[in-house]
């Protein structure tokens, strides 16, 4: 009888391995461990094996701080939500995701967190960014600006080191716009609501060069400051007439 215990506890064991080595083959990446409170805020962010957030900006709330949009560097989210009766974090949900993901909590009606990876499409395809997301930003009509070392966002091979997600819209959305030439450090909205662009010895991004301009090309970043403005965020989505002529977009300057 012994032997017998002795062998299932070995091929429980062994089973436990399995589950967690193809855990680790499917995802391929860290996991991003998002703790809520019983009141439905973010109560911690951890990872067991090296996840990151982006540096300025790690997650950015919509729908009245319902839904939350994490970008970094992860391959797997974890979703916890606090327990008070039994005084312990209850786990909620868990998913694969690319660098960017959706986690929400509902405290009313009902007491629940789940999430989800971008990949709901909205002319792009596919889940996420290929590459690190180094900071984000949500303009005032819930589109999300995210810049890092990425070369596709949502499937857009032209997404390069600028990526933008409509959470309004519900997918993946190009407008006309991406850096040439450097991984995006920093990117915001500043007080003129532009979105300011920014990264080490940046000198080319790609899109319209003013407004009115109906072709996208090369624009020279200001080469002091390295920094370049988008303007027209809310509208700057590409614009095309029946013979499918680009009628409108936003554009770049080097100055506010």
């Amino acid at each position: 009888m012994k032997t017998l215990v002795s062998q299932l506890k070995a091929l429980f064991v062994l089973f436990a391995i399995a589950c967690v080595a193809e855990r680790a083959h499917a995802t391929g990446s860290p996991t991003l461990e998002v703790y809520f409170d019983q009141y439905g805020a973010v109560a911690s962010l951890s990872s067991p094996d090296g996840a990151t957030l982006a540096s300025h900006t790690p997650y950015i709330t919509v729908s009245g701080g319902k839904d939350w949009y994490f970008g970094g560097h992860f391959g797997h989210v974890e979703v916890y939500m606090w327990n008070p009766g039994l005084a312990q974090y209850d786990f909620k949900a868990g998913f694969d995701a690319s660098n960017v993901a959706r986690v929400w909590e509902r405290t009313s009606p009902s007491t629940g967190a789940g999430g989800n990876a971008l990949t709901l499409n909205f002319n792009g395809t596919g889940d996420g960014c290929n590459g690190t997301i180094n900071d984000m930003d949500v303009s005032n009509t819930g589109d999300i600006y995210m810049g890092g070392s990425f070369t596709s966002g949502g499937g857009y091979a032209y997404f390069q080191y600028l990526a933008c997600y409509r959470t309004a819209s519900g997918g993946w959305a190009h407008n006309g716009m991406f850096a040439s030439d450097q991984a995006i450090s920093d990117i915001h909205f500043d007080a003129n609501g532009l979105l300011e662009v920014h990264a080490y010895n940046l000198a080319t991004v790609y899109g319209a060069s003013y407004s009115g301009d109906t072709t996208s090309h090369n624009f020279s970043v200001n080469g002091t400051t390295h920094i370049v403005y988008w303007h027209d965020v809310n509208t700057s989505f590409n614009t095309f007439n029946s013979g499918g002529t680009l009628t409108g977009s936003g554009w770049w300057t080097t100055s506010p």
